[in-house]
């Protein structure tokens, strides 16, 4: 009996220690051309290798975040009502970190869109110091 709570309690170590291993981060605030935070922009995260993707919107501060993402390079798209499309590829995220990415939108018909490929150079935010 005591064998099987120990292996319970491994098998539970273990499987917190494979989920901090993909606490990867990547957030940012979104803005229009003159500075101004966009509200309710929708956010996608899609990492391209696995087709995953995660979507959240933005707040009062054209603030969003999306956590526990799997290290790799990533697409962030951001559309909103009245503004282009905008796609960046290739945002890399590694375990651990919290990755930042703001983004400004261009006024434009929303089937226009604005693709930006990322420089392989990373952003790090420390994550004791949320916005």
């Amino acid at each position: 009996m005591r064998l099987k709570a120990l292996l319970a309690i491994l098998l539970s170590l273990f499987a917190v220690s494979a989920y901090a291993q993909f606490g990867a981060s990547i957030q940012g605030t979104v803005v229009d051309s003159s500075g101004g935070a966009v509200v309710g922009a929708t956010v996608t995260v899609t990492n391209p290798d696995t087709g995953v993707s995660k979507t959240t919107v933005t707040g009062d501060t054209g603030f969003y975040r999306v956590s526990t993402l799997v290290p790799g390079k990533y697409t962030i798209t951001v559309e909103a009502p009245g503004f282009k499309k905008e796609v960046t590829k290739g945002v890399f995220v590694s375990a651990e970190e919290l990755t930042g990415h703001d983004i400004v939108l261009q006024p434009g018909a929303v089937t226009e869109s604005v693709t930006v490929l990322r420089a392989p150079s990373r952003h790090k935010i420390s994550s004791a110091y949320p916005r």
